[in-house]
């Protein structure tokens, strides 16, 4: 009898633990899951923008931080320098095939950087593009900084490099409220999104 009751409760904690790893694997979701499309759709979508962002980009011997504002409308793509103050007012204007940097009523053609590396002013831009345009390859719903939000892990390139973009999304707004660009699993590029409207 003590026999068959062990082996009844060994069968009880074997389907538990199997009912417990099969929820874990629903809650966090890979390959995509159910909302890819709609988060694929809303950036797809997306026709204006005006985001205020701290960048900070990651060197390798050295890192820099900067605050930029972020504009998208149906006429163009800018970033503008908000700090350091003494870089305030350079704004990137972000063209097909490369970027046009303007400050002082002053404008020089930048082009394409060399390399494979983003520069910091054309994070935002590759960032958004990558939200319409990435596979995204993990997706699950956690919290961040007491905020509920999905957890999206898009794969993407620049310049012929592989780079994966993880971002944090308001699960209510689809907004984003962190974003990390790594290369061969170092962080070159963390944005934080101080306050974001879409349209």
């Amino acid at each position: 009898m003590i026999a068959c009751l062990n082996y009844d409760l060994g069968c009880a904690m074997k389907v538990l633990v199997l009912g417990i790893f099969c929820l874990l694997l629903v809650s966090c979701r890979t390959g995509g899951g159910d909302d890819s499309p709609k988060l694929h759709d809303f950036y797809r979508e997306l026709s204006a923008a005006d985001m205020l962002v701290q960048i900070r980009a990651d060197f390798g011997d050295r890192t820099a931080e900067y605050r930029v504002r972020y504009s998208l409308s149906l006429d163009e793509e800018r970033v503008t320098i908000v700090e350091p103050v003494e870089l305030a007012e350079i704004s990137v204007l972000v063209l097909e095939g490369g970027t046009r940097l303007e400050f002082d009523g002053l404008v020089l053609e930048t082009g394409a950087l060399p390399g494979t590396g983003l520069s910091p002013l054309e994070a935002i831009p590759f960032t958004v593009r990558t939200w319409r345009d990435g596979h995204i390859t993990a997706q699950g719903e956690e919290t961040l900084d007491g905020v509920r939000v999905v957890r999206a892990v898009h794969t993407s390139t620049y310049d012929g490099q592989s780079l994966q973009v993880v971002t944090w999304f308001d699960t209510e707004t689809l907004h984003p409220l962190r974003s990390e660009t790594y290369v061969d699993g170092t962080a070159v590029l963390i944005l934080t999104f101080l306050t974001v409207t879409l349209g």
